[in-house]
């Protein structure tokens, strides 16, 4: 697999690259690239909110994790399909498990198709246009 320089993330054509200070008032600019994208894809208004929600709470699971000093999201949209990945950079200190709580997790389950938190704290989810509403997993 290829990755893209630095970013520890599969490199894709056309992505859009957010790389933002890790901490909680940066996950606005996430939200709103991820809204855009999903938007550019003609994902109705629904959906769009959905992908808000969803970089919204992988990225605070994640930064709850450790003190981090950036977050890299990669967004891509191909086919209908937004694919929205994530990499936290520059650990000060031990970084603990990820975990959802089972609210976050049945919230998250509603908004995207399929998700995922790795245990070195990276992240992704897809929302599939055609399959927009249906209940994911992991």
């Amino acid at each position: 697999m290829s990755t893209s320089a630095g970013t520890d993330l599969p490199a894709v054509d056309d992505a859009v690259v957010v790389d933002v200070p890790a901490r909680a008032r940066s996950l606005r600019l996430l939200r709103m690239a991820v809204a855009d994208a999903a938007a550019d894809l003609d994902m109705d208004l629904d959906t769009v909110e959905s992908a808000r929600i969803a970089v919204d709470e992988l990225a605070t699971l994640v930064l709850a994790t450790a003190t981090w000093s950036r977050l890299r999201v990669r967004i891509n949209g191909l086919e209908g399909c937004l694919r929205v990945d994530g990499v936290p950079r520059g650990a000060d200190g031990e970084v603990s498990a990820v975990t959802a709580d089972r609210v976050v997790a049945e919230l998250l389950a509603v908004c995207v198709d399929e998700y995922h938190v790795a245990e070195d704290s990276s992240f992704w989810f897809t929302i599939d246009k055609g399959t927009a509403g249906a209940v994911g997993s992991q």
